[in-house]
């Protein structure tokens, strides 16, 4: 089925607005999250268009809990930076994250916290880093160039350069199509490949990062099995999905991208609720991290003997993981129901 959008997330309301409000009522955090989300990109939209000029920008576009249309007080500010071609700079770092700081320069009315300077949004990239057909099949490929190709796909809205960056997502399937034994009819088996690559690899890292800070060790991990696991499974709903399409599965995935990641679970058959599942407990999970108390509440420790302490001890963050595991259920079953509908191999290629 063709995707009912013509437009961006931050353009428009939520497909999956009139079908919350039957289970929930009014009020909840996945609407203020939407309609904070939407004010700021709208806002960044217009700053963009009114002071961007450099002719070697491709497009621009948010990631991130931005990008999902879920900003909470904690979010700052993911943007995926784009250069024509090579960049006119190849691989000098250093320019490239100058351009970003001349980006965040034109954003600065938002006062939006900076992304991480360690993390891949802080330096930009470029069309050939994300096209560069070299580097297909190679397990050895920098972080941030794999980083930015998933981003681009998981959870990016263009908030500058629009029409660039639908083409530049086209281009991008085609690549990963390009993997494909049966190129003619793309079966996305190296892009689902990569997808599962990358949410392995954010696992193991989230078992080791900050250990000796319990607070961001315990935000990492609830953000793990939440918002990484939603993306991971709305991206991985849609190479599924688009197989099962009267259209071209590329054109119709480039469509399909508009979506954020809870509308991309939205738009399969349910006949179970397995979705209200999925959205009550991203919407739980979106209110705790909004609320100051609970942020509060994850540092808090029971041992005061000086000792390490025991990561796991915590109330407030046992009673995520708990939510996070009905999360996990309620996608289970969604995609479940579609046996028959997709190819046998979508779900049995995620177990062996």
């Amino acid at each position: 089925m063709q995707p009912p959008v013509t437009q961006f997330a931050y353009q428009r309301e939520p497909l999956w607005l009139d079908r919350w409000h039957e289970s929930s009522g009014d009020g909840t955090q996945l609407e203020a999250a939407w309609e904070r989300s939407r004010q700021t990109l709208m806002r960044m939209a217009e700053l963009l268009d009114a002071e961007i000029t450099d002719d070697r920008i491709l497009c621009i576009a948010a990631s991130g809990s931005l990008g999902r249309m879920e900003q909470v007080a904690t979010s700052d500010g993911d943007l995926l930076v784009v250069m024509r071609g090579d960049g006119q700079c190849g691989a000098d770092a250093i320019a490239l994250r100058e351009l970003v700081e001349r980006v965040w320069e034109t954003l600065g009315p938002l006062q939006l916290p900076l992304p991480d300077p360690r993390g891949i949004f802080a330096l930009a990239t470029t069309e050939q880093e994300l096209l560069d057909e070299s580097t297909l099949g190679q397990m050895d490929e920098s972080p941030r160039s794999f980083g930015h190709r998933i981003q681009l796909l998981l959870d990016a809205q263009p908030v500058w350069g629009l029409k660039d960056f639908n083409d530049l997502a086209h281009r991008s399937l085609v690549r990963y199509a390009s993997g494909d034994v049966w190129p003619s009819v793309p079966s996305w088996d190296y892009l689902r490949n990569d997808l599962i690559r990358y949410y392995r690899c954010l696992a193991n890292d989230a078992i080791w990062r900050r250990r000796d800070q319990p607070s961001a060790w315990r935000h990492f991990q609830l953000k793990l099995l939440h918002s990484r696991r939603l993306i991971y499974a709305g991206l991985m709903t849609l190479l599924s999905e688009s197989t099962c399409s009267q259209r071209d599965p590329v054109d119709w995935l480039v469509w399909a991208l508009r979506l954020t990641p809870l509308e991309r679970l939205a738009i399969v058959p349910d006949d179970s609720g397995a979705w209200i599942t999925v959205a009550a407990t991203y919407d739980r999970f979106l209110r705790s991290m909004h609320d100051e108390q609970f942020r509060a509440a994850l540092a808090e420790t029971s041992d005061d003997s000086g000792a390490a302490p025991d990561l796991m001890a915590n109330a407030a963050f046992e009673e995520l993981i708990e939510n996070s595991r009905e999360l996990q259920q309620g996608v289970a079953e969604l995609w479940q129901q579609q046996l028959g509908r997709w190819d046998d191999r979508t779900l049995l290629g995620l177990m062996l």
